[in-house]
């Protein structure tokens, strides 16, 4: 609820007081139409407070005595105001940087669908048209003037090429590597229906004019008691597209989506936010969209509305309530600020537990990221044992001087030296291209985001990259000492890792681990329902992609399968408009 366009319970008074019109407007706001959420008959109706109540009044005229008129109007038009109630997990300030509003809205205008898809992203444009191809006239609300979507892999797996031991196994490691916390139920379903999907996107996003740059394989095998085996007869196979290269991702493929869903005849309202679901006798029928001249509309579904709206990073209070271990890092997105989530939590619909995942990585900034090249703060100190799995970085990093940001150190016989740790190196031309400036051809990467350095001494290295050359140069004394020791005294690292830092010029990888989405919100069942305090789906309302939850589970997004986070888009979001449109 946007501070320009809304006020807050605590400023209501404040604000009124400036005149007897302006109270007279926001009353009018809060009214409500029979049809609107409030009816007689709904089953989550808006609190109403003093109005209809005598005794209520009497009680306000008491209270009011001696104060001007103009206060007293301000004090009744808050009395009359409807609006939903709070759940107690959330606060108020939650709604001030959302477009979700909790006062009762009255439309200026009524449209009527089968389905309305909040969010036209990487869950909401798959879920729109799958509808819409299911029979259903189908609306799609978005806030901004475009689909919009992030990452570039989209994985599914194909059960005509697996078999049910290698299924079961690969589940079971999927949840270990996720700490045990994985929604079992839900990962099955995607492991069930995606590989359809992933051929109805590769061919509808085709249609609207994009194919995937590349397509890949992973086959997942294991013996017979669950250790990966590459010659295990339990198969569990998975294939991945990716849309790109970089720059281009999956935004430029849901965009091509859209157009195509748009030509066959979804209607997408651009720059018109969703902003309040409305639910009557105990079903979910309609939902107010808010166009950019502020005009209210009301899009009622018949069959049901399906929350998309990406996740909730750029909602500071939602971050602290719910994932405030990510507070301090700088977020990737923008606008992403858990519309969906709140909108349907004022309906009833449950949030996963506190202890969201989140995803936090640096694919940008310079290759190997996984390498365990000697890693230093913003202050050139060395401050963990490299070994860490690069997608648990985070957790050392919330303690750092400049949260998110590390760099790594290494120098040019780096490719023989991770041969020998037993990994890949990338190749020296292709290193090259992350350093700013090097080459103006930059397909392949985010030129933005780059920021590899090379120098002749370690302090040129320093100063290029901004850290303190006189701190760098010891921490890279003390690894060398280490190295030459054969033992990691300091943080136990392997020794085969270990690698002494001597033959320039030197290199360094600045590093920017920030929060690429946050995959946990609604809890939902296997159709994308969403479900209500006693785990019962909520008639008429689905949530899809980051706005719902739970399939990891863990504080970090797990990497054991790669390209399941925009697969749970692309899965959850045509799950959820096929489902809907069986209603």
């Amino acid at each position: 609820m946007k501070k320009a366009d809304n006020m807050s319970r605590r400023d209501f008074l404040k604000t009124a007081a400036a005149g007897a019109v302006g109270v007279a407007a926001i009353g009018a706001l809060g009214a409500c139409q029979s049809q609107t959420a409030g009816t007689e008959g709904t089953t989550a109706a808006p609190s109403t407070t003093g109005a209809a109540s005598s005794a209520a009044a009497t009680e306000a005229d008491t209270t009011m005595a001696g104060t001007d008129a103009a206060t007293t109007a301000a004090a009744q038009a808050q009395a009359d105001t409807k609006q939903y109630e709070l759940p107690d997990v959330l606060p108020e300030e939650a709604f001030e940087e959302s477009e979700a509003e909790y006062v009762v809205i009255e439309p200026d205008e009524e449209k009527d669908y089968d389905i309305v898809v909040v969010g036209a992203g990487t869950a909401g444009v798959p879920a729109a048209l799958s509808a819409f191809e299911s029979g259903c006239k189908v609306a799609c609300l978005q806030k901004q003037g475009f689909a919009i979507a992030q990452g570039n892999n989209g994985s599914g797996f194909y059960l005509d090429k697996s078999n049910e031991g290698g299924v079961l196994r690969f589940m079971q490691a999927f949840n270990n590597d996720c700490c045990g916390r994985a929604g079992m139920d839900l990962l099955k379903m995607y492991i069930e229906t995606s590989g359809e999907t992933i051929d109805w996107i590769e061919d509808r996003v085709g249609k609207g004019g994009m194919t995937p740059y590349r397509t890949s394989e992973q086959i997942f095998k294991y013996d017979k008691d669950g250790k990966d085996n590459k010659d295990g007869e339990y198969v569990c196979y998975n294939k991945e597209i990716s849309y790109g290269p970089k720059p281009k991702d999956c935004g430029d493929a849901m965009r091509a989506l859209a157009d195509y869903a748009e030509q066959e005849g979804v209607e997408f309202f651009y720059e018109t936010p969703g902003v309040q679901l409305v639910k009557e006798d105990g079903r979910v029928c309609a939902v107010i969209g808010k166009t950019s001249e502020g005009k209210y509309i009301r899009f009622n579904a018949k069959k049901a509305v399906i929350l998309a709206t990406g996740d909730y990073q750029n909602n500071a209070m939602m971050v602290k309530q719910f994932c405030p271990d990510v507070m301090e890092f700088d977020k990737k997105q923008s606008q992403k600020t858990g519309d969906g989530h709140l909108m349907g939590m004022l309906v009833g619909a449950q949030m996963e537990p506190v202890g969201h995942t989140h995803m936090m990585h640096d694919f940008d900034s310079g290759p190997m990221g996984s390498v365990p090249f000697l890693a230093v703060n913003d202050n050139g100190e060395r401050f963990m044992n490299e070994e860490t799995k690069h997608i648990w970085v985070n957790n050392l990093l919330r303690y750092q001087p400049n949260p998110g940001w590390y760099s790594h150190i290494f120098d040019s016989d780096y490719e023989a030296q991770v041969t020998e740790m037993g990994m890949n190196p990338t190749k020296l031309e292709s290193l090259e291209r992350y350093i700013p400036g090097f080459t103006e051809d930059t397909e392949g990467l985010r030129a933005e985001l780059i920021n590899a350095h090379r120098c002749d001494t370690l302090e040129e290295l320093a100063e290029e990259m901004g850290l303190p050359a006189d701190a760098l140069v010891k921490s890279v004394e003390r690894y060398n000492e280490l190295c030459e020791s054969g033992e990691d005294a300091d943080f136990g690292k392997s020794g085969k890792y270990m690698k002494p830092i001597k033959t320039a010029p030197f290199w360094g990888i600045h590093r920017h681990i920030r929060v690429s989405s946050i995959d946990s919100g609604l809890l939902i069942n296997t159709k994308c329902q969403c479900l209500d305090a006693e785990k019962k789906p909520i008639p008429g309302l689905y949530a899809a992609g980051n706005t719902s939850g739970q399939l990891c589970g863990s504080n970090d997004w797990q990497m054991y399968c790669s390209g399941m986070s925009v697969g749970w888009g692309y899965i959850t979001g045509r799950r959820a408009g096929l489902c809907a449109a069986e209603e």
